[in-house]
Order: C-alpha cells, then sequence, then structure tokens
C-alpha cells in the first residue's frame, strides 16, 4: 500500500509552487523529491539509511520523534506524510503531533497526509477471507491491510498487534495452497504475512470520524481526495489548514 502515481500527484499539484520551505513526516521515497526544499524526520535509523536518497542542497534528513518534533515554531510553508501516524496509538498519541504540526505551520501554511482510515462500518476477519476465497480482492497487500482493520474491528479498538492480523491469517486459512488457486497471489507474496508472525509492532487504524475528532480543534479540513486503486478509499489524502 505504498502511495502510487496518483497519490505522489495529489500532493505536487497541491503544493504552492516555489522556494517554501516544507517538512516530510517519514522518509517515504516517493515524496522526498516534490517540494523544492525540503526536510524529512524519522526516528529509525534504519528506515534512513535504507530509503533515504542521501543529503543535497535544500534537501536534509534528520533523526527525530514526531511526539516532539526539534524545530522553531512556524518554520514549514507546509507538511506531507504518508500513513504517518498508523504506528501511534490512538487517540492520545494522535494529539500530541497534530500540537506539535499546528506549532510548526506558518501562516497560511497546509497539511497534506496520507492516512489509513478504518470504514465505518467494520468487516470481520471471517468476511475478509471469504472475501479472499471468491476472488473479490485483487491484491494480497490489500487484503492484508483489510484483515488488520477487520482485526480491529473485532475488537473494538483502533489500535491493533500486528501480531494478530497473523494469528488470524492462520486460524482462518491455514491451506495457503487452496488460498493461491482462489485468488492468484503467487506463494511468495502470501508468505509475506509472515513478516508479522511474533511482531511486537501496533498499527492504528481510526475510522475518518474519529481522526476528525482529533484535529478539529486546531485545523480545518479544507480538501480530501482518494485515488482510483484498489482500498483506495481507505487511504485519503487530506489537506489541512490551520484555524485562525
Amino acid at each position: 500500500m505504498r502511495p502510487c502515481r496518483e497519490d505522489v500527484e495529489t500532493i505536487r499539484q497541491s503544493l504552492e509552487p516555489g522556494d517554501g520551505l516544507c517538512l516530510l513526516l517519514g522518509v517515504t521515497p516517493e515524496f522526498t523529491n516534490l517540494p523544492t526544499r525540503l526536510v524529512a524526520i524519522d526516528n529509525s535509523a534504519a528506515m534512513i539509511r535504507a530509503l533515504w536518497p542521501g543529503n543535497r542542497p535544500g534537501r536534509n534528513v534528520v533523526r527525530g520523534d514526531w511526539l516532539d518534533l526539534p524545530f522553531a515554531a512556524s518554520c514549514f510553508d507546509a507538511i506531507i506524510g504518508d500513513g504517518s501516524l498508523t504506528l501511534l496509538s490512538y487517540p492520545l498519541q494522535y494529539e500530541r503531533p497534530f500540537a506539535q504540526l499546528s506549532r510548526l505551520l506558518k501562516p497560511g501554511g497546509k497539511i497534506l497526509i496520507r492516512f489509513f482510515a478504518s470504514p465505518e462500518a467494520g468487516e470481520t476477519c471471517a468476511e475478509v477471507c471469504q472475501e479472499a476465497l471468491r476472488g473479490r480482492i485483487a491484491g494480497f497487500h490489500a487484503f492484508k491491510w483489510r484483515l488488520s482493520m477487520a482485526v480491529a474491528a473485532e475488537s473494538h479498538s483502533p489500535n491493533i498487534s500486528v501480531a494478530d492480523t497473523h494469528a488470524a491469517f492462520n486460524r482462518l486459512l491455514p491451506d495457503r495452497k487452496r488460498l493461491a488457486a482462489a485468488t492468484g497471489w503467487s506463494h511468495e507474496a502470501i508468505a509475506t504475512i509472515d513478516l508479522y508472525r511474533g511482531s511486537a509492532a501496533r498499527y492504528s487504524y481510526p475510522a475518518l470520524a474519529q481522526l476528525r475528532r482529533v484535529f478539529a480543534q486546531r485545523f480545518r479540513e479544507t480538501g480530501l481526495t482518494q485515488g482510483s486503486y484498489e482500498l483506495a478509499e481507505r487511504c485519503p489524502i487530506l489537506i489541512l489548514e490551520p484555524r485562525e
């Protein structure tokens, strides 16, 4: 579920032309060349080594925490990101970044972030697996996201353990050959679910209404777009501007 060409173009077209300074939350390679002047921040040295294309005049990376952003007030014209809050716990850890971003934006600045949002009417894990066996889910990675969101829906919490997605998959779809035959997915793609086995990572998938409640006090929503790819309705790009 990496950003595709549609997502990149949406961000590109929404950024103001000129030499404004942009903050990138994370080191998403697809976004690093969008603005002329960019600072990226990520707390993982491994991610920076793996994904950052290298510093150059006007493009730099900082290792730091999104919950305590090490920048002066009103220093950025725009802030962009992709799935940037998914590794945080909803709602408390969502509130702090929005407070931080409000401090960092210049007057008239904007935030453009692609969020991963659960549907208002959640699915069950069994329903998602049956959809897969009926050939109604095109890609395995879209299936993984749907299954993770179904785990969240069944737990009645936006926050999930990644390992629980692996457990649900093994419980409901133990026959991987049958799954491959029914879907056309390769065994290699299906095996990527095993990266979740025993993982300590946690994801959060608030519904759009829940997300809006977090930022509504500080920001107004001036735009929402989504692509045409599978599951794009659960990956909206929100455009936010500070309230006066």
